[in-house]
């Protein structure tokens, strides 16, 4: 069984609130999973298939968007990466 690997992914939302993205390659498929707070309120999204992308993808975003860079979170650790075999 191949372990889930978390990989820069990028993602920028029409308005300012906390998030986090992170894609997660598994044996099966690849996923990527946004979790966003507003007001005390967390939802968690699932989106996939997707295409890699790499840390120069990012620093390019964050260069070109400086306004929008504090929202960009490139990288979230899981406490149990098994959940993205779910």
């Amino acid at each position: 069984m191949t372990s889930p690997s978390i990989t820069v992914w990028r993602l920028c939302l029409p308005y300012k609130q906390w998030h986090k993205t992170a894609k997660i390659s598994t044996s099966s498929r690849d996923l990527l999973l946004l979790t966003a707070t507003l007001e005390e309120r967390s939802w968690v999204a699932e989106f996939a298939p997707l295409p890699p992308f790499s840390e120069e993808s990012i620093e390019d975003v964050m260069a070109q968007l400086p306004e929008v860079a504090q929202w960009i979170e490139t990288w979230i650790h899981f406490d149990v990466p098994q959940k993205a075999e779910a």
